[in-house]
């Protein structure tokens, strides 16, 4: 929900589960506006606008309603991937969830459908310096292919998607601090009419660490960014480790100024919450989330919040955007983040390492027809080729590269299979570096 003045964006603010709303704002005239979020859409009013008057003489504007419907046909899509706990830190566990969604079903809304169920699969593909465990505690047991993990479900609608793709990950013990573990889920029905593909695929990366603050915040993607980056997606974790349960926990986050708020989304969290965001501050508010401290119970004890935001179609290279956030548990001093920076540049991690180490990179990632793929060489490599591998192992490419520091070509992928394929920059016979491009149809 998002309230106006004057046509300018003044606070926006999350239902709770049963559709209520509401703002506190200074006297004045507002314009309401509800979001059309797939795969719903407000019917009523027309306009999907309303009016609000909180002059003196009626300081309260109740009976702002609207109303939604649901399209026919249904989706099922990759709705986020968090670390639920542990550390991405050499010989560290950590457990990795993975959410999905029906159409028919958003947040308490249930929308009636000719079809409310579909079976397929799930396949969440593993990269970097990271080995598959086993299922968490609770969760489905997938097939194993290398760091291929499938899931094969004959009825989406009667999992539990909060529970059931949850794994453990060992950080391996020679994983280099900074280096990033990426996790890719794509999900295919057995049914067609599937009306949003785009989301059947998600990526989402994390960076190896030594030292920890169980208090953090994350980005995704991390670190140097195109301007063609449509949006940027947040973590926020937290634990209580004083020594008492925590009652309440407010997070206030500053959303930097080149981010389009018109275009936020909130994901998902460990538990209960409010949000409220007033200008381009946001409020996430646990209300009695009775938090217990860690050494009471240690597992209990973290909590985390997924937001994603798009950016506005005016950054530019040179451009730096800024994020750092304020846990207060209960009434104590603010337990302050990490600030997590991205920079607008025009080839990521590739001019700044010329002739220095072997680094490759691509984009746009998910890509459709084609991809531009950019790689820069240590001055002392002889021989260098990229070779694109599906899934199954299987050579799809194999293209020798100039010898030059660095370079870029462009590769037609409109012939590849949707999925996730690895990119491999070899030299001298040696892989050196890999990435994950996600291909979507």
């Amino acid at each position: 929900m998002k309230l106006y003045q004057n046509n300018v964006l003044k606070q926006q603010t999350l239902t709770n589960t049963y559709g209520y709303y509401s703002f506190t704002s200074q006297a004045g005239i507002y314009k309401i506006k509800a979001s059309n979020v797939w795969p719903t859409n407000v019917s009523c009013p027309i306009g999907d606008t309303l009016i609000a008057n909180t002059a003196p003489a009626n300081l309260i504007d109740t009976a702002n309603n609207f109303a939604y419907n649901c399209p026919n046909g249904f989706d099922l899509g990759i709705d986020y991937l968090n670390r639920d706990s542990g550390l991405f830190r050499p010989s560290f566990y950590s457990v990795l969830n993975i959410n999905i969604y029906q159409f028919f079903f958003n947040g308490s809304l249930q929308c009636p459908a000719s079809i409310t169920s579909a079976g397929g699969t799930l396949t969440v593909t593993l990269a970097g310096p990271i080995t598959y465990v086993g299922a968490a505690a609770g969760a489905l047991i997938p097939t194993v292919n290398g760091n291929v993990l499938t899931y094969t479900i004959a009825d989406f609608s009667i999992i539990n998607y909060y529970t059931s793709f949850r794994i453990r990950c060992l950080t391996n013990a020679n994983a280099i601090i900074g280096s990033n573990i990426c996790f890719t889920a794509t999900i295919a029905t057995n049914i067609v009419g599937d009306a949003n593909p785009l989301n059947n695929t998600l990526t989402n990366c994390c960076i190896v660490t030594n030292s920890y603050d169980p208090n953090d915040k994350e980005v995704y993607p991390a670190g140097d960014i195109l301007a063609t980056q449509e949006s940027l997606t947040y973590t926020i974790r937290f634990q209580n480790t004083g020594n008492a349960e925590a009652y309440n926990v407010t997070i206030i986050d500053t959303l930097d100024y080149k981010l389009d708020l018109e275009n936020f989304g909130f994901l998902g969290a460990s538990h209960p919450m409010q949000l409220q965001i007033i200008d381009n501050v946001a409020h996430f508010i646990f209300v009695n989330i009775n938090l217990p401290d860690s050494n009471t119970n240690e597992p209990q004890s973290h909590g985390y919040l997924m937001y994603r935001v798009k950016l506005k179609n005016t950054i530019a290279v040179g451009n730096q955007i800024n994020n750092t956030a304020y846990i207060y548990f209960d009434n104590n001093a603010a337990v302050v983040t990490n600030t997590v920076v991205n920079n607008v540049t025009t080839v990521t991690n590739i001019e700044s390492n010329l002739g220095k180490k072997n680094v490759i990179a691509c984009f746009p990632n998910p890509a459709q027809n084609e991809v531009q793929i950019n790689y820069a060489l240590q001055q002392t490599a002889k021989v260098a080729e990229l070779q694109i591998i599906n899934n199954l192992g299987e050579l799809m490419e194999l293209i020798p590269l100039k010898a030059t520091l660095s370079n870029s070509i462009t590769l037609n992928i409109e012939n590849y299979a949707q999925g996730v394929c690895t990119i491999q920059l070899i030299t001298d016979k040696s892989i050196v570096e890999n990435i994950k491009l996600v291909i979507i149809k």
